[in-house]
């Protein structure tokens, strides 16, 4: 999970080369909708919009995580 849109490209495109099977959510947060007319609330991070989540199955969880590594796009 992130809020970031470039770290999530990072994430996506590294499990498709590795042929990880995952599947892509994104979830909109804030108060940045046009419907409300508003540009955004108080304290609110413009970039911090968006969750971006990406799932795998906990077989390939492992073997995601290693390759996420090795990318340099994940570091837990």
């Amino acid at each position: 999970m992130t809020t970031d849109g470039t770290q999530h490209y990072q994430a996506l495109s590294t499990l498709e080369g590795e042929g990880i099977p995952f599947q892509e959510k994104t979830q909109a947060m804030g108060h940045n909708t046009r419907r409300a007319g508003t540009v955004g609330a108080a304290g609110e991070r413009p970039g911090a919009s968006v969750l971006y989540y990406l799932y795998v199955k906990k077989a390939d969880l492992e073997r995601a995580r290693h390759a996420l590594r090795t990318a340099g796009v994940y570091d837990k």
